[in-house]
């Protein structure tokens, strides 16, 4: 019961990073519409949201 405790708590954390990246990632798209330049904000939102991706795609192949 507790592993599944534990693992619930991880994935509702783990969406709400992703959330709160996706995000940054739509309000650098709208802010700057008029502006060929991606912030590094956006480089850094696109590259959390693909580690944390591909972590819950390693883990879900182990269990």
């Amino acid at each position: 019961m507790e592993h599944k405790v534990l693992s619930s708590i991880r994935e509702i954390v783990s969406l709400s990073i992703i959330g709160t990246l996706m995000l940054f990632f739509i309000a650098e798209i709208v802010l700057v519409q008029d502006v060929f330049f991606v912030h590094p904000v956006v480089v850094i939102a696109v590259t959390g949201i693909a580690i944390i991706l591909w972590y819950r795609g390693q883990e879900r192949r182990v269990t």
